[in-house]
């Protein structure tokens, strides 16, 4: 249990310190539109040129992840 809120405080800590917006990607290339849309669906904020505010989603990365088919920059700490 307590492991696993060290891994996801820890996995947020990097996303924030390296990164501070997560995208969803098709074919290699950012994908603006679908960004949006699962930003959206998990109640995120939408930052312009198609991205996605961590923050807003950092409860959320895993299904972010699963909304733009697998293909985001934004990880998720495993549930070891």
């Amino acid at each position: 249990m307590y492991l696993s809120r060290f891994a996801f405080i820890a996995a947020l800590a990097m996303l924030t310190g390296t990164g501070l917006a997560c995208q969803c990607f098709t074919d290699g290339k950012p994908d603006d539109a679908r960004t949006k849309t699962c930003c959206r669906e998990q109640d995120g904020t939408f930052i312009k040129p198609g991205q996605c505010q961590v923050s807003s989603i950092s409860e959320h990365l895993k299904e972010f992840r699963a909304c733009c088919g697998g293909h985001s920059d934004c990880d998720f700490p495993s549930e070891e």
